[in-house]
């Protein structure tokens, strides 16, 4: 239920609390810029797909070959940076490239390289990065927050090491508390109040990820 606090506020100067949420909406929106998110390289682990990353580089490397190299260029067009990127899969402790994909859709392996088999990826050494489980909150040009981070320990393509830990209490990820705070402070002005229901109907789904700094300065814990 929307409420106002003061009374003689329609006429002149008056904001409908559906512009305000609105408004309030975009003004948390406009802290992420819209660009297109980069593509990212995608590995199946315990039954789910997820977007990963090798630490210290965007992408994981793709055999070169001249059929691979005409998709680049066709794919310099593509809004969506990283293009083509590598479908792969973890099977008996072993990485696997089994497809690829661009910013248009599926590319099949047989379209890039000749026999068309899954290739193992003995070539990738390093920690392999991803988010597994439910989406906490959307990045600017990462993959965003889920419930879990894993990191896969890879030597030459053979998984050495697995370690997973929890978001649930991440510093970036905004609580809906954080969400009723901003909106109380943004709303003093005016005098208008949202039920927490109102409010969820505007935010049903995960909201931006925020700097930890940030949050820590709408919980009021930001050092003076």
């Amino acid at each position: 239920m929307i409420s106002r606090e003061k009374d003689g506020l329609r006429g002149h100067g008056w904001v409908s609390p559906r512009r305000l949420l609105i408004a309030f909406a975009l003004l948390l929106v406009s802290s992420v810029s819209h660009a297109t998110k980069p593509l990212f390289d995608t590995v199946e682990y315990k039954g789910e797909r997820m977007a990963v990353w090798l630490k210290g580089k965007p992408w994981l490397e793709l055999p070169w070959t001249p059929k691979l190299q005409e998709i680049r260029l066709r794919e310099a067009g593509c809004s969506a940076l990283g293009g083509p990127r590598g479908r792969w899969r973890l099977e008996n402790q072993q990485l696997w490239l089994i497809g690829l994909f661009t910013c248009r859709g599926e590319v099949p392996l047989e379209a890039v390289y000749d026999d068309g088999q899954p290739i193992k990826g003995s070539w990738v050494t390093g920690e392999l990065v991803g988010e597994r489980g439910k989406l906490l909150c959307h990045q600017q040009y990462g993959p965003g927050i889920s419930e879990f981070t894993t990191v896969l320990h890879l030597e030459e393509g053979r998984l050495q090491q697995v370690v997973e830990s929890s978001n649930a209490d991440n510093p970036a990820v905004p609580t809906f508390a954080d969400l009723r705070k901003i909106y109380d402070d943004y709303a003093k002005e005016t005098g208008f109040y949202v039920s927490d229901e109102e409010l969820k109907k505007l935010f049903p789904g995960p909201s931006f990820c925020w700097s930890p700094e940030q949050l820590k300065h709408i919980r009021g814990q930001a050092t003076p």
